[in-house]
């Protein structure tokens, strides 16, 4: 729908036009009216004018000079000319100037009607086109926004080996996530491990500085060749560098922005990392690029905060395993010799330090050694691997044997607390005791058994029961019968319960052996005790 304004010094001309045809039959739905050039630039200042009739002559300024402001100031404004005089000058000039039509007084209302109409028309398909155009150009935008996180997403699928390499998928790539054209050259590939935070950090905090660790592998990493940033799903960071292989230059080039980019990552990012760089491979190989530096990461344990060549890398057999002689150190925990065990300890893992060709194979062995060790002698005193932070699970050797490093500050940790541990001797049990007791108060309504009382306090279920019989000079059994027994006086004495409810709260699934033990304890039936005690 479309408003259209009538201009011209003479008002019965303008009412004429006004008023002598029927808009409705028309895309036109308002008419607005001005009578000099002056008025009607300051009509399309405030209102929304899409159609514009104006004559020629008019005092002050003329009809050229208005379809002149029109086309600086409401370019998308059709327009027809209006005039008495076919001057040939004047019709040079408007249709110079975009003018729709240029028709002659005296003219016949109906043709001036369809000349309006058809200009409508005209003017409602190019609005039309213009909202197509735009909403085009805010997708087109959208896309090209999304882009690089959608080719982060085909190399995360073609990483993880959800999609194959085919000829069509990689065109896909080229043609719709804007691929470089390098990439048809090959692929250089650099993995980045983050292998420890210099600091306590939650896991929001670290994530926030993985994206900053992206971003930052982005500046220094492809500052010289086009290349992608991707995050495995895994966790792991790769750079994806394109182009032909690598000469000398360019592999030293690679290898200071590495190194570069590690110590951004220690002074400014808090982290300790490594690159590992690949061979050069043809872009539908990058994957065994990936599984290759993925192996030479699992089976480096010895060098940290590295650069590390994958053709440098040779497989080298593991020397012989450096485990410790255990029933020495098994020795000395029980003696309380912890200095000793420490020093044995540091010695161990300084030689560890010095071995190039330490393999993972050896910190695996090194680590279920110390496990066995630690459960053997936390155990038989009655404790348990969890109260030294340990649970000998498989995602924490995983952890634990990442690195000589890593699984040094494991150990060294559950070995110096396992030995407070043991020191700490008949306080710690009295502890034990006492959480048995509240443990056993808190629950005299359910059912207890020897298993889950000491499931929560770490302990064998044999030994806390000898422990608990030894301190409290009673078994645990008996002690279980007698509060039981206690709080089944108190309630028959306090309360209008009825008995059966007392029974339930006193941990008791059968009456007649409540009743039968309650009259062995306290030598009268629940049901006298009551009457007994109300009596008095």
């Amino acid at each position: 729908m479309c408003t259209l304004l009538v201009v011209d010094d003479e008002r019965v001309a303008v009412k004429g036009i006004v008023r002598g045809i029927d808009w409705s039959e028309t895309p036109v739905t308002r008419v607005l009216e001005a009578y000099d050039t002056l008025s009607a630039i300051d009509m399309m200042e405030r209102e929304s004018v899409d159609l514009l009739v104006t004559d020629i002559e008019m005092p002050d300024k003329n009809g050229i000079e208005l379809l002149e402001w029109v086309n600086d100031n409401r370019p998308a404004v059709k327009t027809v000319i209006l005039t008495g005089h076919a001057d040939f000058e004047y019709a040079r000039r408007a249709v110079q100037l975009g003018c729709y039509e240029y028709v002659l007084k005296p003219f016949r209302y109906n043709h001036l009607k369809e000349t309006v109409t058809a200009m409508a028309i005209e003017h409602q398909e190019e609005m039309e086109h213009v909202i197509i155009s735009e909403r085009y150009q805010i997708y087109a935008m959208e896309w090209e926004r999304q882009v690089p996180v959608l080719l982060e997403r085909f190399w995360q699928d073609i990483l993880s080996e959800r999609q194959l390499m085919t000829p069509e998928q990689l065109e896909m790539a080229f043609s719709l996530y804007r691929l470089p054209e390098e990439a048809r050259d090959g692929v250089t590939v650099v993995l980045i491990s983050t292998e420890d935070w210099l600091g306590e950090f939650n896991s929001r905090d670290e994530e926030i500085l993985e994206f900053a660790l992206r971003n930052a592998a982005g500046e220094l990493l492809l500052n010289r060749m086009p290349g992608t940033i991707v995050h495995e799903r895994s966790g792991t960071t790769l750079a994806l560098i394109y182009g032909k292989p690598l000469d000398n230059e360019q592999l030293r080039e690679l290898q200071c922005d590495c190194e570069a980019f590690m110590i951004s990552c220690r002074d400014y990012l808090h982290c300790l990392v490594s690159c590992y760089i690949a061979e050069h491979r043809p872009i539908d190989r990058v994957t065994s690029a990936h599984r290759s530096l993925q192996t030479l990461e699992k089976e480096n344990v010895s060098l940290t905060n590295a650069i590390v060549l994958e053709r440098d890398s040779v497989a080298t057999p593991a020397g012989p395993v450096g485990m410790p002689w255990l029933p020495d150190w098994l020795i000395l925990l029980d003696t309380g010799e912890k200095g000793e065990v420490m020093r044995r300890f540091d010695e161990l893992f300084g030689s560890l330090r010095k071995d190039a060709h330490v393999s993972v194979e050896t910190l695996i062995a090194l680590y279920n050694g110390f496990v066995y060790l630690l459960y053997y002698t936390v155990n038989r005193k009655g404790y348990s691997l969890e109260q030294i932070g340990m649970n000998g699970s498989g995602e924490e050797a995983d952890r634990a044997t990442r690195s000589v490093e890593h699984l040094r500050q494991f150990l060294h940790k559950r070995l110096s607390d396992a030995a407070d541990l043991l020191t700490r001797g008949d306080r710690c049990l009295t502890m034990q005791t006492v959480k048995v007791k509240r443990y056993i108060e808190e629950n005299l309504h359910e059912e207890l058994s020897r298993e889950s009382i000491a499931s929560q306090v770490y302990l064998n279920p044999a030994y806390m029961a000898r422990l608990f019989k030894k301190e409290s000079g009673m078994s645990l059994s008996d002690y279980i019968l007698k509060r039981r027994m206690e709080k089944a006086r108190k309630l028959l004495a306090q309360s209008s319960e009825k008995i059966t409810a007392i029974i339930d709260q006193v941990g008791f699934q059968n009456g007649s052996y409540f009743t039968k033990m309650f009259k062995k304890e306290v030598g009268i039936t629940p049901q006298e005790y009551r009457r007994q005690y109300r009596s008095n």
